[in-house]
């Protein structure tokens, strides 16, 4: 059952060099099976510890340099 919702449509003005707003558009989108669901939930998990990982590392890094 595909998902629909409404998000605002741009459009870049060369004389202001911005974006500006000229209306909605609505847009579809697939439903997501529980597989997405928990692959999503995967990279999130493995994003979160390599993260924590780096942090660690980088905070070793600085202890034993200012000793």
């Amino acid at each position: 059952m595909p998902y629909t919702y409404t998000t605002p449509k741009w459009d870049y003005n060369p004389q202001t060099r911005r974006r500006e707003k000229i209306g909605v558009e609505e847009r579809t989108v697939e439903a997501a099976s529980m597989f997405d669901v928990n692959k999503a939930i995967m990279q999130a998990a493995e994003f979160a510890a390599t993260h924590e990982r780096m942090c660690a590392d980088c905070y070793k890094a600085t202890r034993l340099n200012a000793a």
